[in-house]
């Protein structure tokens, strides 16, 4: 109950039947990090306790939900093994959010809805690669167009183009990190040809681009860049700014 640094929010309910104490509920301590952003991916496998977790989250406004709708478990069940092997499952509880009430059925809609993307590597649609030359951030020309092309299938940017701006830049940056490339900020020779080995390797395969990750990290390094909100001591305590 330390999710959010608001006292007293509440945070969710578990509703029994009346005879069995009818609606229980938990409420915050205010007692948590004061950090710049929480964002939590969440998709159609996201249920019950987890949903339970980010539905907490996003109705206490303590939390970004990116991805698409939830499975939508919000009941809980006892399971009671009979003498002949079978089981009973019993529905006893409902677990409530503070606004959206139990979403048995229905499920969450996250703040940011984003579907991950099939793609089909197919390099005949490529226009050709120059692995001997150096590209530079504000370089625009063919060349760049073709390693963004490349980038793209990769998943490191969403689309092409023919600019080397930042997204380019951190897409490269991205690249040589995942290849053991030295780091860099410029494509150089060695790396173009490594795209360009890595492109061919996966022509013909279907993968799945996870874009909501991706918008995720780019949310938390946004984030990440604004001052700290606490102050941590020595003794591994805090306090707020």
């Amino acid at each position: 109950n330390v999710m959010t640094p608001v006292k007293d929010a509440e945070l969710a309910g578990v509703r029994y039947r009346d005879d069995m104490g009818g609606l229980e509920q938990t409420y915050s301590t205010g007692n948590a990090l004061p950090l710049n952003k929480i964002v939590v991916l969440v998709d159609g496998g996201t249920a019950s306790a987890a949903e339970l977790l980010a539905g907490s989250l996003q109705d206490t406004g303590s939390a970004t939900l990116i991805g698409s709708k939830t499975y939508g478990k919000g009941q809980g069940q006892f399971h009671i093994d009979l003498v002949n092997g079978d089981k009973l499952v019993i529905t006893t509880l409902e677990l409530e959010l503070p606004k959206q009430g139990c979403w048995e059925g229905v499920g969450l809609t996250p703040d940011i809805q984003l579907e991950n993307r099939k793609v089909t590597v197919n390099t005949k649609n490529l226009k050709p690669l120059d692995t001997s030359t150096t590209l530079r951030f504000g370089d625009s020309s063919d060349a760049v167009y073709a390693m963004t092309e490349r980038l793209s299938l990769l998943g490191l940017l969403t689309e092409a183009t023919g600019r080397y701006d930042g997204d380019v830049a951190d897409a490269v940056a991205s690249f040589r990190a995942a290849y053991d490339l030295p780091a860099a900020l410029y494509a150089s020779p060695e790396m173009l040809s490594a795209l360009d080995e890595a492109v061919t390797a996966l022509n013909g395969q279907t993968y799945l681009v996870d874009d909501q990750l991706q918008s995720a990290l780019e949310m938390c390094r946004l984030a990440a860049a604004k001052p700290q909100q606490y102050t941590v001591k020595s003794d591994g305590s805090w306090t707020k700014k």
